[in-house]
C-alpha cells in the first residue's frame, strides 16, 4: 500500500507486466545473489563485467560471439516465491519491447532465459544518464528542451506501438557520445497486444542491427528502479499512479514534464522529500510556481503545466502533441539578431553532438571601433547582381507574360514576391554574418566559413530559379510554386543548430569547385521541378562522378540524393540503391541535413513506390530523429509529417492518414501561415482523407473551398485547380450527383490536356465512369474504367493498388452487363496482387472481396456468398474504423441476399446492425439503400412474407 494514502484509495492499476515484476520481486533483491564471473555464458552471451544491480536483477556488460558486439545483459531471476508462469509473462513481456526500434530508445537485441533466469540483451551505449548530463549541463533553456524532444520522441514511438513505460525519468534516459538521447529500462513497461506488429520488418531492423554492430559501447541501463506494490519512481509519478489507478500513455507525459520542469527550474514541481508527502502534493495537484525571473518562454511554462495536470483527460492527447508545442516555443525563440548566433560552450555543444572546430569568443555588444568599421560588410548586395536584382526581375516579368498561359501574370507576382524577399533575407544575412566575427568580434572563423558557404549555396539556388523564370519554358509557368522549393529558406544559413550539426565549409583548396559543383546541382534541381527531359538523368550522373573525383563527401552525398530524385520517376526500384548511397554517404561525412533528406526519399520510395508501409514509416523516424539534431528545419519537418500521413492513407489507414494530416496542416499554419501553398495542398489531402473514409459531405465542402482557394492563388486554368475539380468530382458522385461530378470531370480533363499533363487523366476518367455507372449507362461506364485502367497501368505499373482499383472498376462493370466470366477472371487476377504487395487487410481487398460475394450471389451459389460476407464483417471489424464502409456494405448485401430468399427476419436483422453503425454524413448512399431494402422488406412481411 502506497504510504499516506487511505487503502480504500489504492485501487487495482497493475498491468501484465506490473504482476510479473510484482512477483519476481517477491524472489530477488536481498533474497538472491546473481553472481557473475568474466567468461560465464549467458546464452549465446559471454559475462564480461558486471555494472549494476538493483531489486529486479543484475546488468551485466557481455560479448555476443554470434554477432561479434558487446552489448548490455539485463537478468532478472524468477525465485522460488514467484507466481507460477511469471517467467513466461516477463517473456512475452520483453520480446514486445524488442518489436519497438526507434532511434530515441534503447534497442533491444534478443531475449530469452537461462535456467529461472529471464534475460534481456541491449544495445551497448557509450555515455552516461540523462542526469549526469544535466548536472554537468551550462547552456541555455532551449538546449535543454532539444535533449527532451529527443527523449519525448523515443516515449511517442513506444505509444505507437502501445508501450508504456510507466517509469520514466532522468535515470532512465542515457545521452550519448554523439549527443543522441535514447530512454532506456522499460523495465515497468506495459504492453497492449492489440498493437500491431510485423515479422518481416523485425527480420529487417535484426539485419540493419547486425550490420551496425560495430558502434558498440558503458551499460545501456543504469540504476535499476525499485520496484513494490506501487510500480514507478514517486517524485515522477503520475496521481493515478500513486492512487493505484489505472495508468496509460498520459502517465509518461506527466513523468516527463516532472523531469522537464526539474531540469528548467532546478526544482521538481511537487515538493516533498518522504513518498507521501510527494504523494499528497501530486494527488491534490498543490504544484510549485513557475519562477517569474526564468527566461523559459510562456508557451514551454504552459505545455508543461498541462501536462502536468491532475486529470489524464486534460492533459494532451498524447505525446507528439506535446513535442510539437515545445517544438513552436523553440522555433519562435530564434531571433534574427546576431547574439542569437552565438555559439555555445564547448562542453555544452560536445554533450548534444555538434561540431565546433574552434571556440567563439564572445564580446557582449559593442560597437565598432571605428566609423569605417561597416564598410568591411557593405558588399553584400553587389554579389546578387544578375542573381535577382531589378533587370533579372524585369526579364522574367517580360518572358511570363510572353507565355500566353493565362495564368502567368499571377504566377509570377506570387514568385517575385518570394524572391524579392529572399533576396534581402540574403543581404541581411550576409551583412551580419560579415559583422558577427570582422566588427563585433563575437563569432568564430569557422563559423563564419559555415555561414558563409552556406549563402553561397543559397546564391546559386537564388540564381538558378532566376534564370529558369527569364527561361519561362512552358512546364516552368506551370510548376513556379514547386520552382520555388529548389531554394532552401536563407533563414538556414542563421540557424546555430543546423550550421552545427551540419558540415564544415570545404577547405580552402576545394572551395571554388564545390561551390561550381553545387551551381550546377541547383540549376538540374530547377529542371527537376520545372522540366521533362531524359538528358537531366545524364546531367546527374556526371554530376556524380565529378563530385567523385573532387573527394569531398558532403557535396557528393548532395548529388546521389538529386541523382536518386530524379529517378524517382522511373521507378523505386532505379532510385532506391542511389538514395541508400547516398545516405551512406551523408552518413560517413557528418552531413545531417543530406541524411534526414536521403531517408525521406527512401521511406517514400518504400512505402509509397514498393508499398513497404511498415518500413517507410520506420524509416521516417529515422529522418525525424536527425531533423530533431539539426533544430527541426521548417520544410524538411513539413514533408516528413506530410509523407507519414501519404504513406498511411496509401497503406489504407484513412483514419491515421488524417490525423496525420491535420497535424501537418497546423504545424505549417502555425510556421508558414494559413495562405501558404503547403497549407492550400494539406488541407486538400485532408478532404481527399474524408472522401475515402466515407464521409463524402465533408469532403465535397473541402473540395468546393479547394477550387476557389487554388483558383485565387494561381488563376482558374492551372493544373492545380484541375486536381480540385477533379476530387469534387469524385466526391460528388458519391453522392449520387452525376449531372455536376460529370461537369468538374471534364473541366480538369480540358484544364490537364491544355497543359500537357496526361500523366493524371485517368482518375477524371475513372471518375466519369463512376458518374455513367449512377446513370445506368453501364456500357458507356466500362469503355471509360477501361481508358482509366490502360492510364493507371501505364503510369503506376500493373501491382500498384490504384492500379489494380482500376481493374476492380472494369471488373465491377463487367458484372453489371452479365459478364461474369470476365468479371471473375479480372477480380481474381487483382486479389492475387493485392494479398502479394499489401496483404489481407486493404481496404481495396476488402473492396474486391464484397464484388466477389455479389458475383457468388449472380451465379445463384447464395451460401457461399452468405459464408464470405460473414467472413468479410469479420475480418474488415477486425481493422476499426478503416474497415467500416466494408462492414455496412457486407451487412447490406447480406441483407438484400436474405431478403430474396424470403428470410426477412434474417435480412431485416443484418440491416438492424448496420444502422447501429452509421454515422451522420457517412456512407450517405448506402445508408439511402438500406432504408430502402428495409422499407421493402418490412412491406413484404406486413403482406404475410416470413419474418
Amino acid at each position: 500500500m502506497t504510504a499516506g494514502l487511505p487503502q480504500s484509495e489504492a485501487g487495482d492499476h497493475s498491468g501484465p507486466l506490473d504482476e510479473t515484476l510484482a512477483s519476481l520481486g517477491a524472489g530477488a533483491g536481498a533474497d538472491s545473489e546473481l553472481p557473475f564471473d568474466r567468461g560465464d555464458l549467458i546464452g549465446r552471451y559471454v559475462v564480461l563485467e558486471e555494472v549494476g544491480q538493483g531489486a529486479m536483477g543484475v546488468v551485466v556488460a557481455a560479448y555476443d560471439p554470434e554477432l561479434d558486439r558487446k552489448v548490455a545483459l539485463k537478468l532478472m531471476h524468477v525465485g522460488p516465491r514467484a507466481a507460477r508462469g511469471a517467467s513466461a509473462r516477463l517473456l512475452r513481456e520483453a520480446q514486445a519491447m524488442a518489436r519497438l526500434s526507434h532511434p530515441n530508445v534503447i534497442t533491444v537485441h534478443d531475449v530469452g532465459t537461462a535456467g529461472d533466469d529471464v534475460f534481456i540483451a541491449m544495445e551497448f551505449v557509450e555515455g552516461g544518464s540523462l542526469r549526469e548530463w544535466l548536472a554537468a549541463h551550462t547552456g541555455s533553456w532551449q538546449d535543454l528542451v532539444r535533449v527532451f524532444i529527443q527523449a519525448g520522441q523515443g516515449l511517442a514511438a513506444a505509444h505507437r506501438e502501445g508501450i508504456v513505460h510507466r517509469d520514466f525519468k532522468p535515470d532512465n534516459v542515457l545521452v550519448r557520445e554523439d549527443g543522441r538521447v535514447c530512454v532506456g529500462d522499460f523495465g515497468l513497461a506495459r504492453r497492449d497486444e492489440s498493437a500491431p506488429g510485423s515479422a518481416a520488418l523485425d527480420d529487417l531492423r535484426s539485419t540493419l542491427r547486425s550490420q551496425s554492430g560495430a558502434r558498440a559501447s558503458v551499460a545501456a541501463v543504469g540504476g535499476l528502479t525499485l520496484t513494490g506494490a506501487t510500480m514507478g519512481t514517486p517524485a515522477y509519478m503520475a496521481p493515478e499512479q500513486h492512487l493505484r489507478r489505472t495508468a496509460d500513455h498520459r502517465a509518461d507525459q506527466f513523468a516527463f514534464c516532472v523531469a522537464l520542469w526539474e531540469a528548467l527550474v532546478g526544482e521538481r514541481p511537487f515538493a516533498g522529500t518522504t513518498l507521501g508527502a510527494i504523494a499528497f502534493s501530486v494527488t491534490s495537484g498543490q504544484r510549485e510556481p513557475f519562477p517569474r525571473d526564468s527566461p523559459v518562454p510562456a508557451r514551454v511554462r504552459a505545455a508543461l503545466e498541462r501536462g502536468l495536470s491532475s486529470l489524464p483527460d486534460d492533459r494532451f492527447a498524447d505525446m507528439d502533441s506535446l513535442l510539437d508545442e515545445l517544438r513552436a516555443a523553440l522555433r519562435r525563440s530564434r531571433g534574427r539578431s546576431r547574439g542569437s548566433l552565438v555559439a555555445l560552450s564547448l562542453a555544452g555543444l560536445g554533450v548534444v553532438g555538434m561540431i565546433v572546430a574552434s571556440f567563439v569568443y564572445v564580446r557582449g555588444a559593442s560597437e565598432p571601433s571605428s566609423e569605417a568599421a561597416p564598410a568591411l560588410c557593405s558588399r553584400a548586395e553587389e554579389q546578387l547582381t544578375g542573381v535577382w536584382d531589378p533587370a533579372v526581375r524585369d526579364a522574367a516579368e517580360r518572358a511570363f507574360a510572353a507565355s500566353e498561359r493565362p495564368f502567368a501574370g499571377r504566377s509570377f507576382e506570387r514568385v517575385a514576391a518570394q524572391l524579392d524577399q529572399a533576396r534581402a533575407d540574403w543581404i541581411d544575412s550576409h551583412t551580419q554574418a560579415c559583422e558577427a566575427t570582422r566588427v563585433y568580434g563575437e563569432q568564430s572563423e569557422e563559423l563564419l566559413d559555415r555561414r558563409m558557404s552556406c549563402l553561397a549555396q543559397r546564391r546559386s539556388e537564388l540564381a538558378a530559379v532566376g534564370a529558369a523564370l527569364v527561361a519561362a519554358e512552358p512546364e516552368t509557368v506551370s510548376k513556379v510554386d514547386d520552382l520555388l522549393g529548389a531554394s532552401a529558406p536563407i533563414s538556414s544559413c542563421n540557424d546555430l543548430a543546423l550550421l552545427e550539426g551540419g558540415v564544415a565549409a570545404p577547405p580552402p583548396e576545394q572551395r571554388e569547385q564545390v561551390e561550381a559543383l553545387r551551381a550546377r546541382a541547383a540549376e538540374l534541381e530547377v529542371l527537376r521541378r520545372s522540366a521533362d527531359g531524359g538528358d537531366m538523368l545524364e546531367l546527374a550522373a556526371r554530376l556524380v562522378a565529378d563530385a567523385e573525383a573532387l573527394g569531398y563527401d558532403p557535396v557528393l552525398a548532395e548529388a546521389l540524393y538529386l541523382h536518386s530524385a530524379l529517378l524517382e520517376a522511373t521507378g523505386p526500384n532505379e532510385a532506391l540503391p542511389v538514395a541508400r548511397r547516398a545516405a551512406t554517404v551523408a552518413a560517413g561525412s557528418g552531413h545531417r541535413a543530406e541524411l534526414a533528406r536521403a531517408l525521406s526519399m527512401i521511406a517514400w520510395l518504400e512505402g509509397t513506390g514498393r508499398a513497404n508501409f511498415e518500413l517507410g514509416l520506420w524509416l521516417l523516424d529515422q529522418a525525424e530523429a536527425e531533423l530533431v539534431a539539426l533544430g527541426e528545419p521548417t520544410m524538411q519537418v513539413l514533408q516528413v509529417k506530410s509523407d507519414r500521413a501519404s504513406i498511411l492513407t496509401t497503406q489504407g489507414d484513412y483514419e491515421a492518414g488524417l490525423a496525420h494530416f491535420e497535424r501537418a496542416l497546423a504545424f505549417a499554419e502555425r510556421e508558414l501561415g494559413p495562405e501558404h501553398m503547403r497549407a492550400a495542398d494539406l488541407r486538400f489531402n485532408i478532404a481527399a482523407t474524408q472522401h475515402y473514409l466515407g464521409r463524402h459531405e465533408q469532403a465535397e465542402q473541402g473540395f468546393r473551398a479547394s477550387v476557389e482557394v487554388y483558383t485565387k492563388l494561381v488563376g482558374p486554368d492551372h493544373p492545380e485547380v484541375a486536381q480540385c475539380h477533379n476530387n469534387l468530382a469524385a466526391a460528388l458522385v458519391a453522392r449520387g450527383k452525376a449531372e455536376e461530378s460529370e461537369r468538374h470531370a471534364r473541366r480538369a480533363i480540358e484544364i490537364w490536356e491544355a497543359n500537357g499533363a496526361d500523366a493524371y487523366l485517368n482518375g477524371a476518367y475513372g471518375n466519369l465512369g463512376d458518374a455513367a455507372l449512377v446513370r445506368e449507362d453501364y456500357e458507356g461506364a466500362l469503355a471509360l474504367y477501361e481508358t482509366a485502367y490502360a492510364m493507371k497501368l501505364e503510369v503506376f505499373g500493373p501491382d500498384h493498388p490504384i492500379t489494380i482499383g482500376g481493374l476492380g472498376a472494369v471488373a465491377r462493370t463487367e458484372l453489371r452487363l452479365g459478364r461474369l466470366d470476365d468479371a471473375q477472371a479480372h477480380f481474381e487476377q487483382g486479389l492475387a496482387r493485392l494479398t502479394e504487395s499489401v496483404g489481407d487487410a486493404h481496404s481495396a481487398v476488402f473492396e474486391i472481396r464484397l464484388s466477389l460475394a455479389e458475383l457468388a450471389h449472380l451465379r445463384g451459389h447464395d451460401a457461399e456468398a452468405l459464408a464470405g460476407l460473414v467472413e468479410l464483417e469479420q475480418e474488415a471489424g477486425e481493422t476499426g474504423r478503416d474497415g467500416l464502409h466494408y462492414v455496412l456494405a457486407a451487412l447490406v448485401m447480406r441483407a438484400a441476399i436474405e431478403g430474396g430468399r424470403g428470410r426477412s427476419s434474417a435480412a431485416l436483422e443484418a440491416l438492424d446492425r448496420a444502422e447501429a453503425l452509421f454515422e451522420a454524413g457517412v456512407d450517405e448512399t448506402l445508408h439511402a439503400s438500406a432504408n430502402e431494402l428495409r422499407a421493402e422488406l418490412e412491406v413484404a412481411a406486413g403482406g404475410g412474407g416470413e419474418h
